[in-house]
């Protein structure tokens, strides 16, 4: 059996930017935040008792702020190194069901979408694949019915070359028509159209 196996991590045309955007201001915005909180606390003036100590530690700050500054940004590249590949369990599967039902719509009803294991959606690809069985089913049943009602034509096309048929005959011929066409037209009433 062939493996799906990913070629690339990074799909530019899925949610996976949107998603990796998200999730970087989100890391952003609590980076600023802490570090903010950091300054406010350590940099707060003390009474002019502890003048000595607020030097001291005011120095101790002004070394500090730029390791913080240091640490948040290698924080935020680890987060969205991970976010990456975190992201792509849903951006993935979610190009391939995408490129799966454009043949769906084309009128290829044995694609069958298949995800890794453990990628996430694995129950939007089942429902797909029940949805495209059940129509691809629909569609067999309908052009069986069809091909019913072209043999019955055929019968009614040879019945009337070079002979006369009697009224019971050709109403027979012509009950088996209808009873196609209305068979025909019970399962395409099944489908909702504009």
């Amino acid at each position: 059996m062939k493996k799906n196996r990913r070629k690339k991590y990074f799909l530019s045309r899925s949610i996976q930017p949107r998603l990796l955007l998200g999730i970087a201001i989100l890391v952003l915005i609590s980076a600023i935040i802490s570090g903010g909180l950091f300054y406010l606390l350590t940099n707060k003036e003390l009474s002019t008792e502890y003048y000595k100590a607020h030097s001291t530690l005011r120095y101790v700050m002004q070394n500090l702020l730029p390791w913080l500054l240091l640490i948040n940004m290698l924080a935020i590249t680890v987060v969205l190194f991970f976010a990456l590949f975190y992201t792509h369990r849903i951006a993935g599967p979610l190009y391939h069901i995408q490129e799966d039902i454009r043949k769906i719509a084309q009128g290829n009803l044995t694609t069958k979408i298949k995800t890794r294991r453990k990628d996430q959606l694995k129950e939007l690809e089942a429902e797909i694949n029940k949805m495209t069985e059940r129509l691809n089913q629909s569609l067999q049943s309908v052009k069986e019915t069809f091909f019913k009602l072209d043999g019955n034509l055929s019968e009614l096309e040879e019945a009337t070359k070079g002979k006369d048929l009697s009224a019971g005959e050709l109403a027979g011929i012509l009950e088996k028509i209808r009873s196609s066409r209305d068979e025909i037209d019970q399962k395409i009433s099944l489908f909702k159209t504009e």
